[in-house]
């Protein structure tokens, strides 16, 4: 797989030797966070079409382009403060909480997958592949309670604990010879 993304079925598989984010500005401007918010618009047609209509502008945006508006939006926030910030997305700050809510429970509720592939990487080392995967998990939990916060107008009380970049992670080597006696 030569793509640093990929959702279907269920399932989410990030290829750290394509693309990482380091910081939450990479994060957010990466197409991946682009393709989630996407797919994430397009689930809410079925499950919350109050939520549909609400991040499409009752229909003024296509799945897409309210996605690009979306992740504008949250690219403002992660930088200035509310009342700094002109978007339509701010009409109903309640519901925008909501939105970042179910967003964050519709990515938990992936299966989400981290690899990287060991071919001609000279930074590959099993202690990488943990370093970058333990670094995701600290990015979108961080960034998730930058956003609640700032909707909120405070800070939270409670934080939970919970793992919000992969389930698991892997390494893939690829073998150029066949293993001893046959196998392979």
């Amino acid at each position: 797989m030569n793509k640093n993304i990929h959702i279907g079925n269920r399932q989410v598989l990030l290829n750290y030797s394509q693309s990482y984010p380091k910081n939450r500005e990479t994060l957010l401007a990466s197409p991946a966070f682009l393709k989630f918010v996407t797919y994430f618009i397009g689930q809410q047609k079925e499950s919350s079409p109050e939520m549909y209509d609400y991040l499409r502008q009752q229909g003024k945006y296509s799945v897409a382009e309210s996605a690009k508006k979306v992740v504008h939006f949250l690219r403002e926030l992660a930088v200035f403060q509310l009342d700094e910030i002109e978007s339509p997305y701010l009409e109903n700050i309640d519901l925008m909480l909501d939105i970042i809510e179910k967003a964050y429970h519709e990515w938990r509720s992936l299966q989400r997958f981290g690899y990287m592939t060991s071919d001609n990487a000279p930074d590959f080392g099993i202690n990488t592949l943990v370093y970058k995967d333990s670094h995701l998990n600290d990015l979108i939990l961080r960034t998730y309670r930058l956003f609640e916060e700032k909707l909120k107008g405070r800070p939270n009380l409670v934080y939970r604990q919970v793992q919000a970049g992969t389930n698991a992670c892997f390494s893939v080597h690829h073998q150029e010879k066949p293993s001893a006696n046959g196998f392979s």
